[in-house]
């Protein structure tokens, strides 16, 4: 197999920022810092759940390609796959789909207000001489 492409450019902070969002969404959820989360090391067991679930809020809600999510978080994509299916899985919860369903539309909310842009309406153009 081929190896998966990195972003660059504009791709590549559309996909840092992404992953950064969905990390701060959750590090505030899990009270643990975004750092722990975005970590290259092995961490605690709460940390590799948090982690867990900032990559596949990246992947659903961001819709970040698993080789994105992998490159942004420094794991795996085969990783980064089996952190999105015992996600999944673990939505058969009822509390844990609630909070997942929360998390999700936080993390949309963020992303909605990172695209949007509130300027305001232009200043009228003046005459010479008004």
């Amino acid at each position: 197999m081929g190896k998966t492409r990195k972003p660059h450019g504009l791709e590549k902070l559309y996909c840092a920022r992404i992953a950064r969002e969905a990390a701060e969404v959750v590090a505030r959820a899990h009270s643990i810092s975004v750092a722990e989360i975005l970590s290259k090391d092995r961490a605690r067991a709460r940390v590799v759940y948090a982690r867990q679930m900032a990559m596949y809020l990246s992947h659903v809600v961001g819709q970040l390609s698993l080789g994105q999510v992998s490159h942004e978080f420094g794991r795996d994509r085969t990783t980064v796959g089996y952190s999105c299916n015992a996600i999944e899985d673990r939505r058969d919860g009822p509390f844990f789909d609630k909070e997942i369903a929360g998390l999700e539309c936080e993390l949309r909310g963020r992303l909605t207000s990172l695209l949007t842009c509130d300027v305001g309406a232009p200043a009228p153009l003046r005459a010479a001489g008004d």
